[in-house]
């Protein structure tokens, strides 16, 4: 079977089933066709809570190793997941992230576990925390990289599908309206500016700043600038550029 019709096959299945067991099952049987030993489904939060999406045929001692030993707050594979929102090979970590000494302690733990080589797909899912679908081999297995389109299909598809079961329906998302004032106040905060220094900059008064960022701040029903800061770039109203290539510079002109 190709692999186009690979994916067509598993959709049509994953399509009709209601229960856990039999993703899994569908799931397992799908990614050994295409020649993975393994998967692991999970929501990038604390593993050892029973909170999110977690689902893997990794080895049992593994797994309790992972959990025992907290891998995943250093796993590399993790971090690179979210710098990444395409598919990649583990092969191609280095060219992602650099690997520190606990990296390389974790891959070298994986290695010895007989979990060595395989692919992961990022999750970015706008309003829910990040996650990643994981395929790997034996450790003398090596992946064929032929197959990434389909198992990139399979993960994306396999995810939807583990989060409806899961009760994690896709819920309408209404982010807070924030006029071009508040905006360019809340970019300046960003950058570490006081509001006497945003109000020199933008050639208002503190009082009208503070008038804005309060706003703000009831908008989004949060006490803090850093929670504002945070909401604004979750809901995209500012992206990660925008804090590291400041509009309005860094540079404040007094008025006299």
């Amino acid at each position: 079977m190709s692999s186009f019709h690979t994916v067509q096959d598993f959709t049509d299945r994953i399509s009709k089933i209601t229960t856990v067991n039999d993703f899994e099952s569908n799931f397992d049987s799908v990614i050994r066709e295409l020649g993975f030993s393994y998967y692991t489904l999970i929501s990038h939060i604390d593993l050892a809570t029973d909170l999110g999406i977690g689902l893997s045929t990794y080895p049992p001692a593994w797994i309790e190793e992972v959990l025992s030993e907290k891998y995943y707050v250093n796993d590399p594979v993790l971090l690179a997941t979210e710098r990444s929102i395409t598919p990649f090979f583990w092969s191609d970590l280095p060219s992602i992230v650099h690997l520190t000494r606990k990296h390389k302690r974790i891959l070298t733990a994986a290695r010895r576990a007989g979990v060595e080589k395989g692919m992961t797909t990022p999750i970015h899912i706008p309003g829910e925390v990040s996650a990643s679908v994981s395929f790997a081999t034996h450790a003398n297995t090596e992946p064929d990289k032929g197959v990434l389109p389909a198992a990139y299909a399979i993960a994306v598809f396999g995810f939807d599908k583990a989060r409806r079961l899961n009760n994690r329906r896709p819920r309408d998302i209404t982010p807070v309206q924030l006029t071009s004032r508040q905006l360019d106040v809340i970019s300046l905060i960003a950058v570490g500016k006081s509001e006497w220094d945003i109000a020199q900059i933008l050639g208002l008064s503190p009082s009208t700043i503070h008038t804005h960022v309060e706003d703000a701040k009831s908008r989004y029903n949060v006490k803090t600038r850093t929670q504002l800061v945070v909401h604004a770039i979750f809901d995209g109203h500012l992206t990660f550029r925008d804090v590291l290539k400041p509009k309005y510079g860094t540079t404040i002109t007094l008025k006299r």
